[in-house]
């Protein structure tokens, strides 16, 4: 894909309670270029933050959200962080919430 078509994702199909939505993206679509190409989604990777805020506005637009997702330094490991509140930075490999509205 080229830069301005929409970021790919995959909604998985399985059984869910309504509220909850889940959705993988793959690493095609973006602006990000060199080892990055091309959607990358990571600022703690060396990418330019200039192309990894394009693809982040990107897919939360694709996706219909209503703000930014609580974006996590994410790490190939355990930790799941609980999301109180959306705070970045937080390094884990996943998040979980019971807030209605965070993603």
């Amino acid at each position: 894909m080229k830069p301005g078509q929409e970021t790919p994702t995959f909604i998985p199909e399985w059984p869910a309670p309504g509220n909850v939505r889940v959705c993988f993206t793959t690493r095609h679509g973006g602006f990000s270029t060199g080892p990055w190409a091309s959607a990358n989604l990571a600022t703690h990777v060396g990418d330019q933050l200039s192309a990894v805020t394009q693809n982040r506005e990107r897919l939360t637009r694709s996706l219909a959200l209503e703000q930014q997702p609580c974006w996590l330094n994410q790490v190939h490991g355990t930790h799941v962080h609980r999301l109180d509140q959306c705070t970045y930075g937080v390094t884990a490999d996943g998040a979980i919430t019971n807030r209605s509205g965070v993603a």
